[in-house]
């Protein structure tokens, strides 16, 4: 069975011994209070932890069950920040597309997979975006009642006894 750490006396022991001051250990515990309690928070968490809710908020908008709110969560949004460089407008717009998309909003459940498949929605976007262009056989200064007029003259004109002839034929 592991035993479990009594990090105070750890603590205690690295200052008797001489490894760190009294004074940083008072300034590491007090660090470590302030970022325990939300004090003190980069800017990269702050807007991850504005984009999970972005994302719990259109999840909850495509009749879903939010996400869970913890660090784990924020801080895998914090890496797609940081780690991946994305900026937020891709983020947001990502997260905006794929809860609008029909295969996709039930698979980007979790801000973990909205980041393992970050790339691969990326790429359907840009296909799904693509313009096809229209080829349009024009030809410049021709009248279309010409051509209309033209096209007709062309044409082979219907036998008047019509019905007579398919009647023949499907014989």
């Amino acid at each position: 069975m592991a035993q479990e750490i009594d990090y105070k006396q750890v603590l205690c022991y690295l200052v008797d011994d001489g490894f760190v001051t009294l004074d940083q250990a008072k300034e590491a515990v007090k660090k470590y209070k302030a970022l325990n309690k939300g004090v003190v928070r980069s800017q990269s968490w702050i807007k991850a932890s504005e984009l999970l809710k972005h994302l719990q908020k259109a999840m909850v908008a495509n009749n879903r069950k939010p996400c869970r709110t913890n660090e784990s969560a924020i801080s895998c949004i914090e890496k797609m920040l940081r780690i991946d460089k994305l900026t937020v407008e891709q983020i947001t717009s990502m997260i905006d597309w794929s809860q609008g998309h029909d295969f996709w909003s039930t698979v980007v459940l979790s801000p973990e997979k909205l980041r393992k498949n970050y790339e691969q929605m990326n790429a359907q976007r840009a296909r799904d975006t693509k313009v096809v262009p229209v080829i349009v056989n024009r030809q410049p200064n021709r009248d279309w009642k010409k051509e209309l007029e033209r096209r007709k003259e062309e044409s082979i004109p219907m036998p008047a006894d019509f019905k007579s002839v398919l009647r023949r034929s499907a014989k």
